[in-house]
């Protein structure tokens, strides 16, 4: 009977362990080991520490104050495991830096010094009990967004902005081109009417000044008629020169100074969409500091034109429970483009997007300054 009792003892500690683990993922809170965790939707990492008195201290002040002290350190070198278990995106975990890396270890020790400690309580036995937190934005965040553009994040992302840049180059070239055969067009005609005005201008002055020069020339009629033909002729072409030269000149001012509104297509005018909201509940997604965003198996979010002062400042993605809580945060703006994931993609912390939002997000993406690349995005957890 007792052994009986024993085992239902043991199989409810551990259903009410795995019923706690589940409410805190549920709730968008992350154990990591026994004494910390990360809590995704606030941005903080917390853990907790225990501290005993020292046993030839006699005086309980002092003794208390140690042992705070001791247990403010064990918390501290608990949020580093913490810090260990943050995932930047679906395959990169900070741990995987730190035991290659003992100088990422003690700047990322360096950065924890400065953790706030929540509170502290006395424990029945004497010892002390301190929690201690840090934001995964600012200080951080620079520092592990760093670590992964030291140890990996360049050289994969250099392909992909190699890429984008050639494709710039090209068109910029193309463009100089254009430009470049525009002016010299424009230049030789410009010379070229400027010698018609001349000899127009020199062929009057000369008829004016010369009468009877032209006329012992041209001693027929006719023949001064034919003149004169000729010179309205000129004078004609000298006006249609002067039309293609302004046609000319202002296609060159529309290269050096193009028109906003003739870029804009004739088509339906778009929406401007002023963030992004996500629903990726039911689709098993686990939260990180950096996930990847995908829409027709192809990589939308975060791209090459990132505002990285903008994400270590305020972080790549910002995590809610709810859809109304994200509507109503700054971060989504006035009006968010709202769209549900289909799927987890390349792990458990990356998104898959349906299909029927990839032409939308595409032409998000082509527009300068567009929000994706100030970090405007939202997951629903």
């Amino acid at each position: 009977m007792k052994n009986r009792l024993k085992v239902l003892i043991i199989i409810l500690l551990f259903l009410s362990l795995i019923c706690f683990t589940a409410s805190a993922r549920d709730s968008g809170i992350e154990p990591i080991g026994d004494f910390g965790n990360i809590n995704w939707v606030d941005q903080i990492i917390t853990a907790k520490g225990l501290g005993f008195p020292p046993d030839n201290i006699s005086d309980p002040v002092r003794a208390k104050i140690l042992a705070h002290r001791a247990a403010v350190v064990v918390a501290q070198r608990n949020l580093l495991e913490v810090v260990n278990g943050v995932h930047i995106d679906s395959t990169t975990l900070v741990e995987n830096w730190m035991i290659k890396d003992e100088t990422a270890t003690s700047k990322v020790k360096g950065v924890l010094r400065n953790a706030t400690v929540e509170n502290s309580r006395q424990l029945s036995d004497g010892s002390i009990e301190a929690t201690v937190s840090m934001p995964l934005s600012g200080e951080l965040a620079k520092l592990l967004l760093g670590l992964e553009g030291q140890k990996a994040g360049l050289a994969a992302a250099t392909p992909e902005i190699i890429t984008r840049l050639n494709e710039l180059e090209q068109r910029i070239n193309a463009l100089e081109n254009k430009m470049s055969g525009l002016q010299k067009i424009s230049y030789e005609q410009e010379q070229l009417i400027s010698l018609f005005q001349q000899m127009v201008i020199a062929w009057r002055d000369y008829v004016t000044q010369s009468p009877m020069l032209i006329n012992t020339d041209y001693q027929d009629n006719n023949q001064i008629q034919r003149l004169s033909k000729k010179i309205e002729q000129y004078e004609s072409r000298l006006t249609s020169f002067s039309n293609r030269l302004n046609i000319m000149a202002k296609r060159v001012a529309s290269l050096e100074s193009p028109d906003k509104k003739a870029l804009t297509p004739k088509s339906r005018p778009l929406v401007k969409y002023t963030g992004l909201i996500i629903d990726c509940r039911k689709t098993g997604f686990r939260p990180c500091l950096k996930p990847k965003i995908y829409s027709n198996q192809e990589l939308i979010y975060p791209g090459a034109n990132i505002d990285l002062n903008e994400a270590i400042k305020n972080g790549y993605i910002r995590y809610y429970r709810k859809i109304s809580q994200a509507q109503k945060s700054s971060r989504s703006g006035t009006l968010p483009l709202t769209i549900k994931a289909k799927s987890t993609y390349k792990g458990n912390r990356s998104l898959l997007l349906k299909n029927d939002s990839y032409k939308i997000l595409k032409t998000i993406l082509a527009a300068p300054n567009n929000f994706l690349a100030s970090c405007k995005v939202i997951l629903i957890i």
